[in-house]
């Protein structure tokens, strides 16, 4: 860490670090670091009308170096349980939602296996007219990427990545985007070809698990269980859009998506950092870095599953000051 301050200065420089109030905007406070080969710019808005006042103000910089993890899943039985928050209870049939991760696996099998869901296998839910038990679930199979929302009345109302395989060995961002009517996929931004129809929402209160979902015809047992990294997971509750998402991806760069302008930090329900939030609680929970949905890791070997493979393998974190208060955060990835 390190803290530079620049107290009433309109152009101050210390060594490579240089802020200043000089441009065409003058409510905002334009900050340049450079080190080495890298320089990172960046306009903090101060909310003010124009810092050049004739007032003193203090300017801070604050910057963290961050290694990037992520969760490993072994395929047999690990699997992160969440329980039923309210929140995370989307009704298949009529809320807004979406569901993001970075996952990184070289399953190709014709078995499914699971990257999230509330959904629960004790009934077959493919079978026409069959109540069933799957709010939605996101899952691999044949290393392609599905999702079923709701209890679908035809065996083809899912979604798929048929356009891109993500059984390759390389991390691929999955986002699903549900309406209450239909639902769909995108792989690394890109939205895929087929989409699904949302079917009727089950009462049942289903948990919520990342890596397998629930079989409760055999107590507490799950199956269909993920075989490799999960990173970086969000629930939101509503339906992005293809711009939404294209930022959320971010060109496979990181971003803070409960700070970002170009999200709806709103409707942010939870974020999972998977493996950050894991060592910061021991690495018996998952921590929930937006809200207090904790989740409970079952079945990991030591060390839990954090593991040191990440799509960010490390990126910093800039945060803004103005007279004391946070003004803006800016992240660089890596």
């Amino acid at each position: 860490y390190f803290n530079v301050a620049n107290t009433g200065s309109s152009d101050g420089a210390y060594g490579n670090l240089r802020i200043y109030s000089k441009g065409a905007d003058p409510t905002k406070v334009h900050v340049t670091y450079e080190s080495g080969s890298t320089t990172i710019s960046a306009s903090h808005d101060t909310g003010l009308t124009t810092i050049a006042d004739g007032n003193w103000h203090h300017h801070a910089l604050t910057m963290k170096k961050v290694s990037g993890k992520s969760v490993y899943f072994d395929g047999v039985d690990d699997h992160i349980n969440f329980g039923q928050p309210t929140n995370l209870n989307f009704d298949s049939d009529s809320d807004s939602f979406t569901l993001s991760a970075w996952i990184k696996t070289n399953n190709t099998s014709t078995n499914s296996a699971v990257v999230m869901g509330a959904s629960d296998l004790s009934i077959d839910e493919s079978i026409a007219g069959n109540t069933g038990k799957n709010k939605y679930v996101m899952f691999v199979s044949e290393g392609y990427l599905y999702a079923h929302v709701g209890q679908y009345a035809l065996a083809d109302d899912y979604s798929q990545s048929n356009s891109a395989s993500i059984g390759d060995g390389n991390w691929h961002h999955c986002v699903l985007t549900s309406n209450g009517t239909s639902h769909i996929l995108y792989v690394d931004g890109v939205a895929q070809d087929k989409t699904g129809t949302c079917g009727t929402n089950p009462t049942d209160a289903i948990d919520f698990i990342i890596g397998a979902r629930r079989n409760s015809a055999v107590a507490a047992e799950t199956v269909d269980h993920f075989d490799g990294h999960i990173d970086e997971v969000t629930a939101w509750n509503a339906t992005l859009t293809a711009a939404q998402v294209t930022s959320l991806y971010n060109s496979g760069e990181y971003i803070n998506p409960e700070t970002d302008s170009s999200l709806p930090t709103s409707n942010l329900v939870s974020w999972w950092e998977m493996g950050v939030g894991a060592a910061a609680n021991n690495m018996s929970t998952m921590l929930d870095s937006k809200g207090s949905n904790t989740g409970y890791l079952r079945n990991f070997m030591s060390p839990h599953g954090v593991s040191a493979v990440s799509n960010f393998n490390s990126y910093g974190e800039f945060e803004l000051y103005l007279d004391g208060e946070h003004k803006s955060t800016q992240i660089n990835g890596a």
